[in-house]
């Protein structure tokens, strides 16, 4: 135990002798480089970045608003890109990365900014009334229209189009 304790004295000793302080040069780390959005969906994102060497892991900081402080972090383990899930539509976000490792976080990256998109119906229905073709959906939060393409063939080029007020419908008849 002696021989433990005069190992880690005469390490940190030797460290500030040379001017290397175990709060600062050891732990912290630079600003991850490249931080970027990847993909962007209704309620997710996926951000890459460079790996810091020494790293053993990163914090993704979440937020609502343009601030770091009122940010909540994420621990992501060693990795270089993530998928952030579980965002709400049509919101915008801010994100930041850390690198991490065991005496703390490093500097905060760039900030990466991401609006979420409207999502799409989880179910959609199709009924018959005499000659009639009824399409329905369930509504979908923040959607203020619908595009609904139909045609006699499966290609998108050779459809019409109705569009749908998302305040008073979610039907379509044809």
């Amino acid at each position: 135990m002696k021989n433990k304790i005069f190992f880690v004295t005469f390490f940190l000793i030797f460290l500030t002798i040379f001017g290397c302080s175990i709060d600062t040069e050891l732990a912290t780390f630079s600003a991850p480089k490249n931080f970027k959005l990847l993909e962007i969906s209704s309620n997710s994102v996926v951000l890459c970045w460079d790996v810091e060497y020494g790293a053993a892991g990163y914090i993704i900081y979440v937020s609502t608003v343009d601030s770091l402080s009122s940010a909540f972090g994420v621990k992501v383990g060693l990795t270089d890109g993530v998928i952030i899930s579980g965002l709400e539509s049509c919101t915008t976000y801010y994100f930041w990365v850390k690198a991490i490792n065991f005496v703390g976080e490093g500097e905060a990256s760039n900030m990466v900014e991401a609006k979420t998109i409207v999502g799409s119906p989880d179910s959609v229905n199709i009924s018959f009334d005499k000659n009639d073709l009824i399409l329905s959906w369930d509504s979908v939060p923040n959607a203020s229209k619908y595009v609904v393409y139909y045609g006699k063939t499966s290609f998108m080029e050779n459809a019409e189009e109705t569009i749908v007020n998302a305040v008073s419908s979610n039907t379509v008849t044809k």
